[in-house]
């Protein structure tokens, strides 16, 4: 299910947003290489990986005149990743997390100037995480289950910057 949607709060200010809710679960699904670590191998039950039940974001800016033919602009935005599952077993996850960034800056006609801020409150979750086999260690095939891990992906820290934008 999802809802997406958008607000012109007056001439200057909107706002816009979605929301994703995503429940699945395996009816039936074997799935052998945690048979060694966990004692199972059937994952019916069990979400799908590496996708969360709930994802969302929601944004807004405001713009205004400011001198001659330029114009302010101030925006920022929220997003939410939900809790997501390393593999089939669900035995290990990543939690969920937000991001938040946020702009400010001029525009004309073809010209956009910007200061931007990237992941504003310097998260540091995790943002992917998945099942990894090391096949370097594993020196036959019924011994890869052994060698399994997560992998997992950093946030990138907060960033500040700089843009010029120019259309011509």
């Amino acid at each position: 299910v999802e809802a997406e949607g958008a607000m012109q709060i007056n001439e200057r200010w909107d706002v816009h947003a979605n929301l994703t809710w995503a429940k699945s679960e395996y009816d039936s699904f074997f799935f052998n290489f945690v048979a060694p670590i966990a004692g199972f191998s059937q994952m019916k039950g069990n979400s799908n990986a590496r996708f969360p039940d709930w994802m969302g974001y929601i944004g807004s800016t405001y713009k205004a005149p400011f001198r001659g033919e330029w114009s302010w602009f101030l925006g920022g935005d929220v997003n939410y990743a939900g809790k997501t599952m390393v593999d089939e077993s669900n035995l290990a996850f990543c939690k969920g997390f937000y991001t938040a960034n946020a702009q400010v800056g001029l525009e004309k006609s073809g010209i956009r100037l910007e200061a931007f801020v990237k992941n504003l409150l310097d998260d540091n979750n995790w943002t992917a995480c998945n099942r990894w086999t090391d096949f370097d260690r594993a020196p036959s095939l019924g011994q890869v289950a052994v060698f399994q891990g997560a992998v997992v992906t950093p946030q990138i820290p907060r960033q500040l910057g700089l843009r010029a934008i120019i259309r011509f």
